[in-house]
């Protein structure tokens, strides 16, 4: 591995727990204009700095991988139901329904079709903010890194959008790994990861999207998943 490639990885999984940190007070809260975006670390439902469970799963997946690459699913729910018992401050709803059912004894494909079952088309972005380390593990297989991508969504979130969502966001890491330029990595991505149509229009709208655009979208049940990961590129 080269240096460069080296400070792209790296810069992938700083920039993901930064960036976690730095959008932790925003959560759950009222719309900031434009000229009060945030710009340092500030203290929200958590003290100034910290992570949120995005980041926590995320090292829980890199823990799992880092035993057992290509993925065990098994494994990665015996991980996160490791996490779920220690107590973590912060927690979704979706993610703690299945991770309950696994800690109880459900095998985890059963637990999450469970969850799913009662909320059919819910389809949140749990998985896709947690599924980097599966790129930075795959990062010269991109056949395994879209089956592990997908997988790994599929422990606790297994509606569509979600698994092709995160094979999405980590087939846009693979590239910019590779030098591309954002809009060919996002191009190329989306037909790496045959991504559903109504989500894949979903995303190509945001480069063109005003930020009153996409704050209108999510009051209408939007974000898809996969849109949030693009809105960083867009803003």
């Amino acid at each position: 591995m080269n240096d460069l490639i080296r400070d792209r990885i790296r810069g992938c999984a700083v920039g993901a727990a930064i960036g976690d940190a730095l959008g932790m007070p925003l959560e759950f809260g009222p719309r900031r204009s434009a000229d009060r975006l945030v710009r340092e670390m500030t203290p929200g439902r958590l003290p100034a700095g910290s992570f949120t469970d995005d980041t926590e799963m995320a090292l829980a997946l890199a823990e799992s991988l880092l035993a057992h690459c290509p993925l065990d699913p098994a494994d990665l729910a015996r991980c996160f139901v490791a996490w779920y018992r220690a107590g973590p401050p912060d927690v979704g709803i979706h993610t703690s329904g299945v991770l309950s059912r696994i800690a109880a004894g459900a095998p985890w494909d059963q637990a999450a079709a469970a969850v799913q079952r009662q909320k059919p088309d819910a389809a949140g972005n749990g998985s896709v903010m947690r599924c980097w380390p599966v790129a930075l593990a795959h990062r010269d297989d991109l056949e395994s890194l879209l089956f592990d991508s997908r997988l790994q969504s599929q422990v606790t979130h297994p509606h569509v959008e979600c698994v092709a969502g995160s094979a999405w966001v980590n087939a846009v890491i693979y590239h910019l790994l590779r030098g591309d330029a954002p809009a060919d990595a996002v191009a190329r991505a989306l037909d790496d990861a045959a991504v559903p149509a109504p989500l894949r229009a979903a995303i190509e709208t945001v480069p063109t999207s005003s930020r009153d655009e996409l704050v209108l979208r999510q009051w209408l049940g939007a974000p898809h998943p996969g849109e949030c990961g693009l809105g960083l590129a867009h803003h």
